[in-house]
């Protein structure tokens, strides 16, 4: 929030782009040299600690692969560490539980 404008909140967006020319996804892993190891990457971690008091993050990522179907997912967590994720394919069972009836999968 802006002090003394309450009602207003200040919203910044960032891009993370992936060197990765096969999957195009976010980096997950780095080289720890002194280890000689692959480090996972814990996003909700790393930007938790970066968060004000009352400030949420929320990433999300999408991709097709040659457009045969739609990937994607999203994560929110706020400044203490906790976190929400959902991704798309939960929309199936979203809309079976609303409609009483189960689409079809959106994919070839």
């Amino acid at each position: 929030m802006i002090p003394g404008r309450p009602s207003m909140r200040v919203c910044l967006l960032f891009a993370i782009r992936s060197d990765c020319p096969d999957t195009g996804c976010w980096p997950s892993y780095y080289f720890d040299e002194d280890a000689s190891k692959e480090v996972e990457i814990d996003w909700a971690t790393e930007l938790s600690v970066h968060l004000a008091e009352g400030q949420i993050a929320v990433l999300m990522e999408s991709g097709a692969e040659k457009l045969r179907y739609i990937a994607g997912w999203a994560l929110a967590v706020n400044w203490k560490g906790e976190t929400e994720h959902l991704n798309l394919d939960q929309i199936y069972d979203l809309a079976e539980k609303r409609f009483g009836i189960r689409p079809g999968d959106a994919s070839y």
